[in-house]
C-alpha cells in the first residue's frame, strides 16, 4: 500500500492502512499515532453511526472495536463500559469490520460530506530542514494547521490529472484550491435549509393567527350530538318488534340448551319394556298342535285390519355414570388392583405380597359394589389411566396416594394441590410406619391398618366411604 499525502491526513484512512498492513499504532498523549501523524482519540470522523441521525463514530470507538472484535457483541460492549469508550452498534458491526479491515474497497456508513478532523504531523518532522526531507512536508502540516477545519473533506483531489500552470501554481496548490472551493459551496447548501426553515416557521405563526381569528368568528350549527337527531319523527315500532322477537328467541335457545346439558337421571321403573315375541314373529295365542275344529288345507291369510297409531314410547334416559377410583400399580402399595375389592367391599384387608406369593394374578378390572341407603352404587378401579378420554376423567371421585409426585404424571391437572380440589385423595399405611412427606403438604386423608389386628379392618372401609360420601354429597352429587 502506498500513503498519498492526501489520504494520509484522513484518520479513518490512516487507521484502515494500518490494519490492513498490520502496522503498531501507539496510543499515548490523549491521542493515537500513526508513524509520523497523530490524531486525538477522540477526533470525530466520516464513519456515520446508523442508529441515530447526524452521529458519527469517534477514532477512539473505532480504534477500541478494532482491538475487541474478535468478541462477540455482548463482551464487546461490557468492555466498551469498562474503558469508558462509545461502542459500535451490532447493525454497523459487520460493515465497519470488513472496511477497516480490507475485506471491502466501500462502506455504506461512509458519509463523503461529513466533516472531519485531520491528523497532523509531529512537531519534530516539521522542524527538519529540507536535506532531510521534512521541508515539504512540514510546510504542509503547518497549511493544515492554519486552515480552517471546516475546510478540510473526506475527499481529496486526485493531483494526478491536475497539471501545474506555472512555478507558482503547482499541481498541489491548484489541488488545494478545489477543495476550498468544494467546502465553500457545501457550506452554503447546508446554510440554505435553515434559512428556509426559519421562513417557512414565520409563515405558519402569521397563519397560525390568521385562523385564529376566522375561528373565533365561527358559528357551530351542527355538531355531532346534533346530526344524530331526526328532523322528523320516524317511528321505530318496526326495529322494536325485530329486536322483542331475537330477544325471545335467544331466551328459548338458552332454556333448551341447559335442558339438553342437564343429565338425565335413571328409574329402573320407567324402562321400556321389551316384547321379544313380536320382535321374532311368535304369536302366543296358537299353540303348536293342529286344531282339530279346522278342516285341513290351505289357511287363507289373515285379514290385515287397521291399527290405531301407537303412542310414542317413553324417553329412556340413560343410567348415571359410573365413578371411579384410581390405586397405586406399584406392589409396594397397601392397596392395589389385588386387594382394592376385598378391603372396599368386604372390610377385609390382606396385603398385596401375600395375594402374590400366592400365586393370584392381577385382575383385568375391579368393581365395586357399594350398599347405602337400600341402593346399589357400582364403582370401578383402575391403576392405569394412560387410555382416560375427558369423560373418564370427569367420573374419577377417588385416588389412593403412594407418596412420590411422579404419580401424577399425565394427569389433566399441573400439580397434586390442583388435583385434590377436584378428587378425594387417601392414603393408607401400616399403623406403626410413619407416612410419606408429601402426605403432609396434600389434602389427603390419612388411614392405618394394623399389621395383625384384622377385625380393626372394618374401621378403615367405614372411614373411606363416609369421607368419600361426604365429598360426593358436596361436589359431586350428579354421580350418586
Amino acid at each position: 500500500l502506498t500513503r498519498s499525502p492526501a489520504l494520509a491526513m484522513d484518520p479513518v484512512q490512516l487507521l484502515r492502512e494500518y490494519t490492513i498492513s498490520r502496522q503498531p499504532i501507539k496510543d499515548a498523549d490523549g491521542s493515537l499515532h500513526f508513524g509520523d501523524w497523530s490524531c486525538p482519540r477522540k477526533a470525530k470522523t466520516n464513519l456515520r453511526d446508523t442508529s441515530a441521525s447526524n452521529s458519527y463514530y469517534n477514532l477512539e470507538t473505532l480504534w477500541f472495536f478494532l482491538q475487541k472484535q474478535s468478541l462477540s457483541q455482548p463482551q464487546y460492549v461490557i468492555e466498551a463500559r469498562k474503558h469508558h469508550v462509545d461502542k459500535v452498534y451490532l447493525s454497523d458491526r459487520k460493515e465497519i469490520s470488513e472496511y477497516l479491515t480490507g475485506k471491502k474497497t466501500t462502506c455504506r456508513n461512509v458519509d463523503p460530506e461529513a466533516l472531519v478532523q485531520l491528523a497532523e504531523k509531529k512537531e519534530e518532522d516539521a522542524k527538519r530542514g529540507p536535506e532531510d526531507g521534512g521541508d515539504a512536508d512540514g510546510k504542509r502540516a503547518r497549511g493544515a494547521d492554519d486552515a480552517p477545519l471546516s475546510q478540510h473533506m473526506t475527499q481529496s483531489i486526485a493531483t494526478s490529472s491536475i497539471s501545474g500552470l506555472s512555478d507558482d501554481l503547482t499541481q498541489e496548490k491548484i489541488a488545494d484550491l478545489k477543495a476550498k472551493a468544494n467546502a465553500k459551496k457545501r457550506a452554503s447548501i447546508s446554510k440554505q435549509p435553515q434559512a428556509v426553515s426559519e421562513s417557512l416557521l414565520d409563515q405558519i405563526k402569521s397563519d397560525k393567527n390568521i385562523v385564529h381569528e376566522i375561528t373565533m368568528r365561527e358559528k357551530t350549527y351542527v355538531n355531532r350530538n346534533t346530526a344524530l337527531r331526526s328532523v322528523q319523527a320516524k317511528p321505530f315500532e318496526n326495529l322494536r318488534a325485530l329486536l322483542h322477537d331475537s330477544r325471545q328467541a335467544a331466551a328459548v335457545a338458552t332454556v333448551q340448551a341447559a335442558q339438553k346439558a342437564k343429565p338425565m337421571e335413571y328409574d329402573r321403573y320407567k324402562q321400556q319394556k321389551k316384547d321379544e315375541s313380536v320382535e321374532f314373529g311368535i304369536n302366543t295365542q296358537e299353540s303348536f298342535l293342529r286344531n282339530p275344529s279346522k278342516p285341513a288345507g290351505p289357511v287363507a291369510p289373515p285379514v290385515q285390519t287397521p291399527q290405531p297409531a301407537a303412542e310414542a314410547p317413553p324417553t329412556v334416559r340413560k343410567p348415571k355414570r359410573m365413578p371411579i377410583i384410581v390405586v397405586p400399580a406399584g406392589t409396594k402399595a397397601l392397596i392395589t388392583m389385588h386387594n382394592a375389592k376385598d378391603l372396599l367391599e368386604k372390610g377385609v384387608f390382606c396385603s398385596p405380597q401375600e395375594i402374590i406369593a400366592q400365586g393370584m394374578q392381577k385382575p383385568p378390572q375391579v368393581t365395586i359394589l357399594r350398599k347405602r341407603n337400600g341402593l346399589t352404587q357400582p364403582y370401578k378401579v383402575v391403576d392405569n389411566t394412560t387410555t382416560f378420554t375427558p369423560e373418564h376423567w370427569e367420573r374419577v371421585v377417588a385416588v389412593f396416594v403412594a407418596g412420590p409426585e411422579w404419580q401424577f404424571k399425565g394427569w389433566p391437572w399441573p400439580s397434586p394441590v390442583d388435583i385434590f380440589q377436584k378428587i378425594r385423595g387417601f392414603h393408607l399405611r401400616y399403623s406403626d410406619d410413619n407416612a410419606h412427606p408429601n402426605i403432609a403438604k396434600w389434602d389427603v386423608v390419612d388411614m392405618q391398618v394394623n399389621r395383625m389386628q384384622r377385625f380393626r379392618d372394618g374401621t378403615v372401609q367405614h372411614r373411606f366411604w363416609e369421607v368419600l360420601d361426604q365429598f360426593l354429597a358436596t361436589k359431586r352429587a350428579d354421580l350418586l
